[in-house]
């Protein structure tokens, strides 16, 4: 009767956490959809306790093939903040896009627990351009870079005057690189979102002080 017992609670308790991973694994899917559109695969390799996502007919990265890798970055971290169990190594994407070019990302949990890290940094500077504040703003990089005041003012200005109000700036991915003069970057891609139009932007940290290098709009 004892191991009956056991192998019922046993059966129950796995039953139980395959149950939960579902549900993971489907309100996941559903938050980079409701990003990405198209379709979303999700499987979970439990040999190397990674998780693997492919997407396929998204609109916006048939679109915008140039930012694939913050695209890729943005997916990775959309699924870890998502996750609230971390138990896992690694996660995966895979992008298909309508041209038959496939592009492969590898993605881990110490890698996304970093980016996480800088979230406040990243916000700290989207709400100085929300409100203007554009001698705190200069503060923010680093101490080598020749910066005139007066640009930014003058940057985002034009910019509202082109395309209307700044509404919003989201967060929209991220990618790891090195330079010869500032070392290891990573750099974030926003957007900025004006009455008449969306257009991105690109913040770039020095990993050595979390200091800006780089704030570009193409």
């Amino acid at each position: 009767m004892k191991r009956f017992i056991l192998y019922t609670f046993i059966i129950l308790f796995v039953s139980c956490e395959k149950s939960i991973d579902n549900k993971l694994q489907v309100n996941t899917v559903q938050k980079i959809l409701d990003f990405y559109n198209g379709e979303c695969l999700i499987k979970k390799n439990i040999e190397k306790n990674c998780y693997e996502l492919e997407l396929s007919k998204s609109e916006l990265l048939n679109y915008d093939i140039e930012s694939i890798k913050f695209h890729a970055g943005n997916i990775a971290y959309i699924f870890y903040t998502n996750a609230q169990n971390k138990d896992y190594n690694c996660v995966k994407i895979k992008i298909n896009l309508d041209s038959g070019k496939i592009y492969d990302f590898n993605y881990t949990v110490k890698e996304l627990t970093i980016v996480e890290s800088y979230m406040p940094n990243f916000f700290e500077i989207t709400n100085l351009i929300k409100t203007k504040d554009y001698e705190k703003l200069y503060s923010e990089f680093d101490e080598s870079m020749q910066i005139d005041k007066q640009s930014f003012e003058k940057l985002f200005g034009n910019l509202e005057n082109k395309f209307g109000k700044l509404n919003d700036i989201y967060y929209s991915g991220f990618e790891n690189f090195k330079t010869d003069e500032f070392g290891q970057i990573i750099e974030f891609k926003a957007v900025l979102v004006h009455e008449k139009m969306a257009g991105n932007m690109f913040l770039s940290f020095r990993k050595k002080n979390r200091k800006l290098v780089l704030l570009l709009i193409p």
